[in-house]
This record gives structure tokens, C-alpha cells and sequence, in this order.
């Protein structure tokens, strides 16, 4: 009933929820369209390069540990029934997930978020050198934690304890990364532009 009465009072413009389910249709049909070429060509190019990948781990065993005439490997075109299975799972579930997704999904309010620009916070040129300094103190610390637990505590401290101090070279990188692509390493030049 809206639709009529907009109809006929704009006769020549379109109504703004005209074109919500048609788009919605458009980007379900090319969507699904994506995912099934996608789903095919990955798990295609998975299917045929694991032959050769099987072939090449069996020959390394074959030559390293035990060559037997028992060790032949053997090729059955039988083999590839359970990937073609595992592929139709898998596109079954994709295809399932997305029309759940575009059912539940306002595809316009979407649209007016991607349009909406989001401020940049700046980080402080400080974030450079203390970026250096962390990842460096967390390799060091990491490296040398579990010498000297042995040599100066004279106890083998547990891998997952001494690799707690690489911590901080992680969280160096990090803030390296983000001084770099907010700020940049050359002063007065700045790398994103708003």
C-alpha cells in the first residue's frame, strides 16, 4: 500500500524500499556465485596438488626411514571420494551459513556504514623508539631467560614460562607496525592521508 501511494505521487523517481529486496536478491545470487567458485577452485587445486604432495612425503619416508618393495605407494582414483565429500560438505555449510547471513542482514544500513569514515586516532611519535626498545629487550629476554635459569637459579625452568618473555618483542613489533604505518620514520613526513 506505501508503495502505491509513493507511485503516485512520484510517478518518474524510484522509492528508496523499492530497491532493498531486489539489491538484497542481486548481491545474495553474486554472492553465492563467489563462494562457490571460490569453494571450487580452492578445494580443486587442494585435491590435485595433494597427490603430488602425498607422493613426495611417501618417497621421503620411503628413502629416510624404510624402503621396503612393500612401500610402494599406490594411486586408486577411489582416493578421491572422500575430498569431493569433505568439498560438497563444505560448500553445503558455506551455502547454508550465507543465506542465514542474508536473511538476518539489512544490506542498505551496510551500505551506509561502509560510507561512513572513521576518524584516525594519531599515536605519539614516542611509539617509535619504544617500539625499538621493546622488541629488542624481548628478544634478549626471551633468548637468554633460559640460560640463565641454569646457570645462575640451577633449574630448568619450563618452555612455556621462558617463552612468556618474548612477550614484549611481540608487543614492540606491534606498536613498530602501527608507528609505521601512522606516523611513518621520516620527521614531518606523515604516511596516511585523511
Amino acid at each position: 500500500m506505501p508503495q502505491a501511494f509513493f507511485s503516485v505521487l512520484n510517478p518518474g523517481k524510484r522509492v528508496f524500499f523499492w530497491r532493498s529486496e531486489p539489491q538484497k536478491k542481486e548481491l545474495s545470487v553474486s554472492l553465492k556465485q563467489e563462494i562457490i567458485g571460490l569453494t571450487l577452485y580452492s578445494c580443486g587445486l587442494g585435491i590435485l596438488l595433494g597427490t603430488p604432495l602425498s607422493w613426495g612425503v611417501w618417497t621421503i619416508f620411503r628413502y629416510t626411514l624404510a624402503d621396503t618393495p612393500e612401500m610402494i605407494l599406490l594411486f586408486d582414483i577411489r582416493a578421491y571420494l572422500i575430498p569431493i565429500i569433505f568439498t560438497s560438505f563444505i560448500l553445503i555449510a558455506l551455502l547454508w551459513i550465507l543465506s542465514g547471513y542474508m536473511k538476518r542482514t539489512d544490506i542498505l544500513s551496510i551500505i551506509h556504514q561502509s560510507h561512513r569514515a572513521e576518524a584516525l586516532h594519531p599515536t605519539p611519535r614516542w611509539f617509535g623508539p619504544v617500539s625499538v626498545l621493546l622488541f629488542l629487550a624481548g628478544i634478549i629476554l626471551g633468548y637468554f631467560t633460559p640460560t640463565f635459569c641454569v646457570r645462575v637459579l640451577h633449574w630448568y625452568a619450563p618452555e612455556f614460562l621462558t617463552g612468556l618473555f618474548y612477550l614484549p618483542a611481540f608487543a614492540g613489533l606491534y606498536m613498530m607496525l602501527l608507528h609505521t604505518v601512522v606516523n611513518g620514520w621520516r620527521r614531518g613526513k606523515t604516511v596516511i592521508l585523511t
